[in-house]
């Protein structure tokens, strides 16, 4: 697992978030289904396998779980708005002083922390 990769991974969401507010332009069914499922990118799949089966018995290993969750639960909210053309809502919603930005930092930091607990 290459944590660095899926920090910016999940980083790059909030600039994949404002081109489609930017363009007006609906996310894609593939999009949608990765944003429900926390298990359904890259770090989420690796979390709930092979990261569990060696590092699930961490605190780190709990809390970026943990933190995982919550980024996807406010990225489908941000995701909903857009497909749904709320698109002055979605801004705000990845605004610097919003629950998705402040999801997007305590996921990347708690990987970091995962990371180098489990030297990885």
């Amino acid at each position: 697992m290459d944590i660095n990769k899926e920090i910016l991974k999940h980083a790059d969401w909030k600039i994949r978030f404002s081109n489609a507010i930017f363009r007006r332009e609906p996310l894609d069914a593939y999009v949608m289904e990765t944003i429900r499922k926390e298990n359904c990118c890259e770090l989420g799949r690796w979390l709930h396998s092979e990261g569990k089966a060696q590092f699930g018995s961490l605190p780190s290993y709990e809390a970026c779980l943990k933190k995982h969750a919550e980024f996807h639960i406010e990225a489908e909210k941000v995701a909903n708005a857009i497909n749904t053309k709320q698109y002055i809502s979605a801004s705000k919603m990845i605004s610097s002083d919003s629950a998705f930005n402040a999801a997007v930092s305590d996921v990347c930091c708690e990987a970091i922390r995962l990371k180098k607990e489990c030297f990885l």
